[in-house]
């Protein structure tokens, strides 16, 4: 099966390639974000006075990443390869292990030389960084991220996710003080049974 094949379920321009940027996280508190820069290509992510700058890991996924993989139909099914291919790839490139994979943005959105990208986060579960691999890096929080020489497409998507997470902190919050609500209402209904 061709990269074509896979990635024509996403959108009818795409030629067989996707570029995936990641966001990879510590979830401790406060949330640390990976940061990278190439070693072999320091003039690829530099600022208009040559500076370089930090970025997000990503890379570009082909027909060759997905040529084992069966033909599929539904869209999960394609989402769970490429989730296989992401922890193959991070692991090859970077030397750590991720777990819980989920997508920041649709691959139909954003284009980087006419080529899809999909954004996806992902939890550091194991391992440390092999810079041997080619990349120097560093952990940061979503305000040291601002503070420093950072690539801005990276910086948006870090602000963005970070924001998803204090989203989700503050809803988990909310359903947690209605529980004790409901719980409360509960007990004191239980009590009114009671009464005489």
């Amino acid at each position: 099966m061709s990269g074509t094949t896979l990635f024509r379920e996403f959108s009818s321009e795409i030629s067989g390639e996707l570029y995936l940027t990641g966001i990879i996280y510590h979830d401790t508190d406060p949330r640390q974000y990976l940061l990278i820069k190439h070693v072999k290509t320091p003039e690829r992510y530099a600022n208009e006075v040559g500076t370089e700058l930090w970025t997000i890991p990503g890379g570009h996924l082909t027909g060759r990443d997905v040529v084992r993989l069966p033909v599929m139909r539904e869209s999960s099914q394609i989402l769970h390869a490429i989730e296989k291919v992401i922890e193959s790839h991070i692991t090859l490139t970077l030397g750590i292990d991720v777990d819980t994979i989920e997508f920041l943005l649709d691959p139909t959105i954003r284009m980087i030389d006419d080529i899809p990208v999909m954004s996806y986060y992902a939890c550091h579960v194991h391992g440390r960084v092999d810079e041997r691999l080619g990349y120097l890096h560093t952990w940061a929080t979503y305000s040291d991220a601002a503070e420093a020489d950072v690539d801005p497409v990276s910086l948006r998507e870090i602000k963005t996710l970070d924001n998803i997470f204090r989203e989700r902190a503050m809803y988990d919050e909310v359903e947690r003080e209605l529980n004790k609500v409901e719980a409360l209402i509960e007990h004191m209904k239980h009590f009114t049974t009671k009464m005489p």
